[in-house]
This record gives C-alpha cells, structure tokens and sequence, in this order.
C-alpha cells in the first residue's frame, strides 16, 4: 500500500512493536522501570540480529502524558547503538489515525505489545500478536475469546529483573516462527467466529429494543 511505500516497508518484513508507557511507572508493571526497558530493549536486538527483521515502533497511547508510550520508545532507543538503529522505524506522529495503525500492524508479521487495543487490531487483520499482558482483561478477550493464551505473556513484577520476561517473549516468538501457518489459519477462523458472535448479539439487543424478533442487522 501507499502508507508501507511511504515508510519503505514491506509485508511480513518487520514486526511492529508497541510498549507500554505504563512500564515508566515504578510498582505498575515492575519495581524497576529500568528493567522494564532493559527488556524490550533485548527483545528488539533479537528480533533484528537473529531474526533479520526491520523494527517499527508504533506507540498506541499518547494520553495523560505521563503514561504516554512515547515515554517508554524513546527510552529504549536511547539504549540501542547503532548498528540497531538503522533497522528501527519510529512513527512519532500525534495524528496517526487508528486506520493507519491498523494496517501498519496488519502488515507486520506478528505484533509485540504491551497495549491490548494493538493486539486486537493485529488479530483483526489475521496476524499473530505476543501480548505482554498487566490484566485479566488480556485472559478474557484474547485468551478465551480469540483462543490464543498461547500468545500471551503472564509476567510478574520479579520476572523483569535478569530479563526473564525477554526470555519468555523469545519463546513466544520462537513458537510463532514454527507454527505461523497454522496460527494464521487459526486467527482466521477464530476472528470469524467472534464476528458472528457479536452480530448475533447485536441483533438480540436490536430485535428486544425493536419489539420485533424478524428485524436483523446486515
């Protein structure tokens, strides 16, 4: 598409990674906010030596300012040297529209993400997305509704001190690489399904207000 031209990318050749600017606060996802960098910071240099994929750091939140994810991007870019650098793609940019984030996460060949909404879009457009989960809403909606638990990550305040957490992501990438066609099938069907679901939903909720049970939504 014209937005991939616009950033030199293209489709399955990069992974779109979102942190979360939550991660900047002491005792919200660890007691050591430095750690918290450290690890997304070891998952990117991953994911470009060993897996020779281009980075794009996309933040999903830019509001209040203190949890802004900007905040936590532009921390572990200051941890990247340069040789690093050159295959990260930053979109600083306050007015990206969610259309525009979605295909850029679309288009990506998995997600990694501590934003839930950026997971959801990513499954959406039927890729994987490793999910870096601090609720149960991530259970809930990605693990039970989508029926990937396997793509989520379930860490602790103490397991991003020695990089644990990083280890465990690894693994999830390591399990996307060697299972992706079945995952993309899988996504597939399952994000039918949940569409169904909620149109017939829609429809209950539509045909009680309406009085009449033969109204559908199309």
């Amino acid at each position: 598409s014209a937005l991939l031209n616009k950033f030199g990318l293209k489709e399955n050749e990069y992974v779109t990674v979102v942190p979360s600017g939550l991660g900047m606060y002491k005792d919200f996802y660890t007691h050591n906010p430095s750690a918290y960098i450290e690890n997304w910071v070891s998952v990117i240099k991953y994911l470009i030596s060993e897996k020779a994929l281009k980075i794009v750091l996309l933040p999903h939140v830019l509001r209040p300012e203190r949890s802004c994810d900007k905040l936590a991007i532009e921390a572990i870019l200051k941890k990247m040297e340069n040789k690093y650098q050159k295959h990260i793609l930053y979109i600083n940019d306050d007015f990206f529209l969610p259309l525009k984030s979605r295909i850029i996460l679309g288009n990506s060949k998995f997600t990694i993400t501590g934003r839930m909404h950026p997971a959801v879009s990513t499954f959406k457009m039927g890729k994987p997305s490793i999910s870096i989960s601090y609720s149960v809403k991530y259970k809930g909606v990605l693990g039970e509704g989508l029926d990937c638990a396997e793509l989520i990550v379930n860490p602790t305040y103490d397991l991003w001190i020695n990089k644990e957490v990083y280890k465990m992501v690894i693994e999830k990438i390591e399990y996307i690489t060697k299972n992706y066609n079945y995952l993309i099938e899988k996504i597939k069907q399952n994000v039918s399904y949940c569409e169904k679901e909620v149109l017939n939903m829609l429809n209950e909720v539509y045909s009680y207000l309406k009085g009449d049970e033969n109204d559908k939504i199309s």
